[in-house]
């Protein structure tokens, strides 16, 4: 078998155990973990809002309610 059918076959098998549920979990979740959730959760929503104002008028462009700005200088004097 080649090495790389042999390297993307030993990936496949990785990835199938590693999605693979357990039986049992014997986990435990103390305070902290849910904190660092909340904390997870408000930074990406913050970070999408960022996002979103810088990229306003771009989307706007892209989305076609607003125009793109017209460039109305004319450089060819530059002689």
């Amino acid at each position: 078998m080649p090495k790389k059918a042999t390297i993307t076959w030993v990936m496949v098998v990785f990835v199938l155990m590693t999605i693979m549920p357990n039986a049992y979990a014997h986990a435990y979740l103390d305070p902290g973990s849910g904190s660092l959730i909340i904390q997870l959760l408000i930074a990406g929503l913050l970070g999408l809002a960022v996002s979103v104002k810088v990229f306003w008028g771009s989307i706007l462009t892209l989305l076609r309610i607003k125009q793109p700005p017209v460039d109305d200088d004319d450089s060819d004097d530059d002689i």
